[in-house]
């Protein structure tokens, strides 16, 4: 582990503290205790784990003065109102960084990394959803006070909605990113995938498509055109193709697949999943 980088658990043993210290404690006692862990997790970390995990001590530091702040207020689960508030700018600011928040909590969980444009998707949502509701809990601690039931009840809706919204925008993005067979002026079709051409070809056929491989594009590998040419036919409903002509070197064909039958190169489609 990275020095500086920590395991997830300091962190939401200080949100418990944060969360102990609202219900327990109060004033600048609460904001010391919070700070205090903060200092504490970070010296066991430091002495048992080796790593100097400094930002657990800007973590309690910021969680004890959200704490103190909402003290101030004099209003009932204002530290909470705050929290949230907190939460979404560092989500926000950090997207807006391209340094998206949830890249690094996915990895010190899993170990893997999010895809950059999804890390920054989910942080922008997650840090709209914590905006909203942490604006919401203010509305209602300054008119009719903070009520349990609504909250969550409003919290679980935005995220309900932040997932829909998610999973939407990766459908879109999957879709647009399929090999797409559009058809051309010269009777022929043009071979894309998301914004690139790969090629150009004839079509004859549905079950069966007989296939004139007319060009490749400068920068396409013929196995990755043969590959999206493949699945743009097959989610058309095509199990066999017969390419009659194909530009070059034939030795791609061989490797992807493809034997030689009564003059042109054929192959069975897989079965889609």
């Amino acid at each position: 582990m990275s020095p500086g980088r920590h395991p997830r658990w300091p962190s939401l043993v200080l949100v418990a503290g944060y969360l102990a210290s609202d219900l327990f404690l109060s004033g600048i006692g609460a904001a010391l205790f919070v700070a205090g862990l903060g200092a504490a997790v970070f010296l066991a970390l430091l002495a048992f784990a080796r790593v100097p995990a400094a930002s657990l001590l800007v973590e309690g530091v910021v969680l004890g003065a959200v704490g103190y702040a909402g003290e101030l207020t004099g209003k009932p689960g204002a530290g909470f109102a705050f929290l949230e508030l907190t939460a979404a700018a560092v989500f926000l600011v950090s997207a807006a960084a391209g340094r998206p928040y949830l890249q690094g909590q996915v990895r010190s969980l899993t170990g893997s990394a999010l895809h950059p444009g999804l890390a920054a998707r989910m942080t922008l949502v997650m840090g709209g959803v914590f905006l909203v509701h942490g604006a919401f809990l203010t509305v209602m601690m300054f008119t009719s006070g903070i009520g349990t039931v609504p909250a969550a009840v409003a919290f679980a809706a935005l995220y309900l909605a932040a997932l829909l919204l998610l999973r939407r925008k990766g459908l879109r993005d999957a879709a647009a990113s399929l090999p797409l067979l559009v058809a051309s002026g010269d009777s022929g079709f043009i071979l894309r995938q998301g914004d690139a051409v790969l090629g150009s070809i004839g079509l004859c056929g549905d079950r069966i498509a007989e296939v004139t491989v007319r060009s490749l594009s400068g920068d396409t590998s013929p196995e990755r055109f043969l590959k999206s040419l493949e699945e743009a036919l097959a989610r058309g409903g095509t199990r066999t193709v017969r390419i009659e002509s194909w530009p070059g070197d034939t030795g791609p064909l061989e490797v992807s697949g493809y034997g030689r039958t009564d003059g042109c190169w054929q192959r069975i489609l897989p079965a889609l999943r």
